[in-house]
């Protein structure tokens, strides 16, 4: 009955937007309103524990220039209200805004928002590595070849602010700030109480994009940290913080202008969460477009992570590392829509055959 509701959902939200004529799109538009509906169903099974588990998400975007609308010339305002049902709400459903910001772009050198916003995705978006997210953000079986280190906070917490200065063309320093919520938990890691909630990042990046008619061509790489200054994590002493590195690339095309080719990513990172060593986080993987002989559309994705997380061995004490490594195929239905088949191996390094993990996912996705 809950699977047969979240298709009704994404059905609805289908129908919605075809609802809406091509002339009250453009007189939207030419007000300074856009919007477009994304909707996201999962299937994932465990083979090793026997289950099933679905997913469903669906989310609009809103964005509104307000330059048009009232004036106020190169201020833009965005809401991306999201709703979601599946084994990560206890099959219940689960609405939220996801963004919602206001964010000024006047100026060639200088962008700034304010507002509701998802430091993982401004900080940690690489273009080969799109193939891996999930609305909003999340991945099939929580896999995240795109994480750099940070720790995630998850829901969202507002205010928070980011600053976006280009000293030269292709160079680019970004700084953000967040106030997080009281009792927030950062991944698996919870602030104790009473502790300070700012959390602190900075990025310097170099990009190299392709010209507006092939965006595919390109070539980008980073330097970042990140800092709760004043704050501890629960069973801590040590102040939280993390640096982190990553380049993206496309290596090879098929021609100038085609979409078809090869790109590699690459991401390295280091973050103090508790007392001990920091935990460590090595990311690599591969994304092609046209893979295979008359596909020339499909686009085949493998990554790698291997990490060392504060949790111990009982015989050693030591940090323990694990290495996962995910295998994506998707496939797109016209020009709208598109199904992904993937294949997700976990395992403890240290650890025998029967602690190793595998999940398969089938997802469908529409975007309009």
């Amino acid at each position: 009955m809950g699977t047969h509701r979240a298709r009704l959902i994404g059905a609805a939200l289908a129908l919605v937007a075809a609802s809406v004529s091509a002339g009250e799109l453009e007189q939207a538009n030419e007000r300074g309103i856009s919007w477009g509906v994304d909707a996201v169903l999962d299937g994932i099974r465990a083979p090793r524990a026997d289950t099933l588990d679905w997913l469903f998400e669906g989310a609009l975007t809103l964005e509104a220039d307000l330059g048009e609308l009232v004036g106020l010339d190169d201020v833009y305002v965005l809401a991306h209200p999201t709703l979601a049902w599946g084994f990560e709400e206890n099959y219940g459903w689960k609405a939220r805004a996801y963004l919602a910001w206001l964010s000024w772009d006047g100026s060639e050198r200088w962008n700034v928002l304010a507002g509701l916003y998802d430091v993982g995705w401004h900080f940690h978006s690489l273009p080969s590595v799109s193939t891996f997210s999930r609305l909003p953000g999340q991945t099939t079986g929580g896999f995240s070849p795109g994480g750099l280190g940070l720790l995630d906070p998850f829901p969202l917490s507002a205010p928070a602010v980011r600053i976006e200065w280009k000293p030269r063309a292709n160079w680019a320093v970004h700084f953000a700030s967040v106030w997080l919520e009281p009792g927030h938990s950062l991944a698996t890691h919870t602030l104790a109480a009473g502790s300070e909630r700012l959390l602190l990042i900075g990025e310097v990046n170099w990009s190299r994009e392709g010209d507006e008619e092939n965006r595919c061509h390109h070539r980008r790489a980073g330097l970042g940290g990140w800092l709760l200054p004043g704050a501890r994590l629960e069973d801590s002493s040590r102040t939280p913080g993390g640096l982190y590195a990553f380049a993206d690339a496309r290596l090879w095309s098929e021609t100038a202008a085609s979409e078809q080719g090869l790109a590699a990513f690459v991401s390295l990172s280091a973050a103090a969460h508790r007392d001990g060593p920091w935990e460590k986080r090595a990311v690599a993987g591969l994304e092609s477009t046209g893979l295979l002989p008359r596909r020339a559309a499909d686009r085949t994705a493998l990554a790698f992570i291997a990490e060392e997380t504060a949790a111990t061995t009982s015989e050693t004490g030591r940090h323990r590392w694990s290495a996962a490594a995910e295998l994506l195929y998707r496939v797109p239905l016209g020009e709208l829509a598109y199904a992904q088949a993937s294949i997700q191996w976990r395992r403890p390094l240290d650890a025998d055959g029967e602690d190793e993990e595998w999940k398969l996912g089938l997802t469908f996705g529409l975007s309009l």
